[in-house]
């Protein structure tokens, strides 16, 4: 005896969810966006100093705040509303960013360097709350290609927000680099 099974839904069926299209596309914008800070803010330095050890220290101080808050951001975000965590911090992310642009005219390696530290503080507070929404978007069927479209979605955006930092570094300015990244986690 056979038992009928249904057919796997199609890998784009998790996009007939409006939340899931919407993340989607604030995960596109939003990692665009960053990714024009993070280049920016090493073009910049290596600009100012001349130094690949001061880009470097650019770059650390975008990844020691994982380890430092990280731990407490989870617990804190298990503990609360996460889709307002979520709005809480995309807002004081793009002040921050805003900032960076600001502290860039101004010629400030240290005030740069206390600002990446703070936004990405910050982000450790929105990342596993916006890891654990994403179950509760997408069926168990579904949840595979949620994953993937994500992915895709965040490699994607990465290299597209290279791209534009390296235009921008070479036509219009690195100012404008922040100011896009700050407007982008107000539209997400």
């Amino acid at each position: 005896m056979t038992v009928a099974t249904a057919p796997a839904p199609s890998m784009f069926a998790v996009f007939r969810n409006r939340d899931f299209r919407l993340i989607w596309l604030a995960q596109l914008i939003s990692t665009a966006g960053s990714s024009l800070t993070d280049l920016a803010a090493g073009i910049w330095v290596y600009r100012e100093t001349n130094s690949a050890l001061a880009v470097g220290l650019t770059l650390m101080a975008t990844a020691v705040p994982s380890l430092v808050v990280g731990l407490l951001a989870g617990v804190y975000v298990d503990r609360h509303d996460r889709r307002k965590i979520m709005i809480w911090t995309c807002l004081i992310q793009s002040v921050i960013v805003g900032f960076i642009a600001v502290t860039v005219q101004m010629d400030s390696i240290v005030g740069l360097y206390v600002l990446i530290l703070l936004n990405a503080g910050v982000k450790q507070f929105f990342d596993p709350a916006y890891d654990s929404l994403i179950p509760e978007m997408a069926t168990d069927d579904e949840l595979n290609a949620a994953n993937a479209f994500l992915s895709i979605a965040s490699f994607g955006s990465t290299a597209i927000g290279f791209a534009g930092a390296g235009l921008l570094a070479s036509t219009v300015g690195l100012t404008w680099a922040f100011i896009l990244d700050a407007i982008s986690f107000i539209i997400c």
